[in-house]
């Protein structure tokens, strides 16, 4: 979320200044929909990618990436929110305010190490990890770990593998599922290395995905409309052509609302 001032209160408090974004989070969206495409996913992911990028840049760990904290603007943007639980790291010198075996983050989204409490082990891909258990669960409507009490699913998270997301969504893109299940890997070095990586498998993903429903497009047969005998020749169109929008833009600019 953008910061445009910074000012001191009447009464000594310092506060600051940011942007209205107007919108709703990617949680409320599965909420009122249900669960998202295959392709609205894909539109999402890849700007969460760019910022996750620039901050792990920066040696910033965000630490609770969730569908609450990914907010969908009406103006078609995306942004990352809450970086309250971040951790900074910076060169070989880490702050460190939490200690091994003190878990922070949002049960659901916790990868392995962090599940565990490492505090130490956690990084760039800790943040992968949530963004993959995102992606899951926006598309499933189902949690990669579930059953049992909170503390049951912390364990299960700290212990045991996450499920391919083809075993819950089957029809789902083989491209999308191979993202997933990679970000979702047990061992952080199975996981993508970066989050820019894993941007560039997306958006291989993306463009595979525009391919198969331009093919499908091709391959349909001719649409025949009876106008009772009128002599014409009818068009359908399915959408428009705006040279100065992208398939991701549209998705997230005109998709469901």
């Amino acid at each position: 979320m953008q910061i445009t001032d910074d000012e001191v209160a009447e009464d000594g408090a310092v506060f600051l200044v940011m942007e209205l974004l107007e919108g709703e989070s990617l949680d409320a969206r599965l909420r009122r929909l249900g669960p998202l495409a295959a392709f609205e996913v894909l539109a999402f992911a890849a700007p969460v990618l760019d910022v996750l990028a620039s901050a792990h840049g920066q040696g910033i760990v965000h630490r609770d990436v969730k569908p609450g904290n990914v907010f969908l603007a009406r103006d078609g943007r995306v942004k990352l929110l809450d970086f309250g639980l971040a951790r900074v790291r910076e060169g070989t010198f880490e702050q460190r305010r939490t200690r091994d075996g003190v878990v922070m983050g949002t049960i659901g989204y916790l990868a392995p190490e962090q599940a565990r409490g490492l505090s130490t082990e956690i990084d760039a891909r800790t943040d992968l990890w949530a963004l993959g258990a995102t992606m899951f669960t926006v598309l499933s409507g189902r949690h990669v770990h579930e059953g049992g009490t909170p503390m049951d699913r912390v364990i299960t998270a700290a212990s045991v593998p996450a499920r391919s997301l083809a075993t819950v969504v089957p029809h789902a893109p083989p491209q999308l599922v191979a993202i997933v299940d990679k970000a979702l890997a047990f061992k952080k070095d199975e996981r993508f290395p970066s989050a820019d990586a894993m941007r560039h498998a997306v958006l291989a993903a993306t463009h595979a995905l525009e391919q198969s429903l331009l093919r499908t497009a091709d391959e349909a047969p001719p649409v025949d409309l009876d106008f009772g005998g009128e002599s014409s020749s009818p068009s359908v169109m399915l959408v428009e052509d705006d040279p100065g929008m992208s398939f991701i833009d549209a998705v997230i600019g005109h998709g469901r609302r």
